[in-house]
């Protein structure tokens, strides 16, 4: 599967490793799904991400993840930006990025491998590890 991870920041690099550890294709040339990833620093000390998509499968499940690992808000963007299900904007402070590489990838996953959900953090770590 192909997806496209748009940005330069340390979260888009993250997730693009996990993506490429996980047999994915990081291609811009007709991906399936696309991901923007921008970092804020106006966004410092404030207690929510904002999330730019269209209601469905993808931006649900990153946006739960993401929720989960960091606690904190989501504010959703509904208007103008991003016009389908298949892409997601997600804009985050700095010291967050670790939590979104996170929350996106897992996302990713149970969104391109829906029937595939049970323990796959386990099983990356038994990939990694030996």
């Amino acid at each position: 599967m192909k997806i496209n991870v748009v940005g330069q920041s340390e979260a888009a690099t993250e997730v693009r490793g996990l993506l490429k550890s996980q047999d994915f294709v990081i291609s811009e040339d007709q991906p399936h799904y696309t991901l923007f990833l921008e970092e804020d620093p106006a966004l410092q000390g404030k207690d929510f991400f904002v999330i730019d998509g269209i209601r469905g499968w993808m931006e649900t499940r990153v946006s739960e993840h993401i929720h989960l690992l960091s606690k904190k808000n989501i504010h959703l963007a509904r208007q103008g930006g991003v016009q389908t299900d298949r892409a997601l904007r997600i804009i985050y402070a700095p010291q967050d990025a670790s939590a979104v590489a996170t929350g996106a990838f897992r996302g990713l996953l149970d969104t391109c491998r829906p029937f595939q959900r049970t323990n796959w953090w386990q099983k990356l770590t038994r990939r990694l590890h030996g």
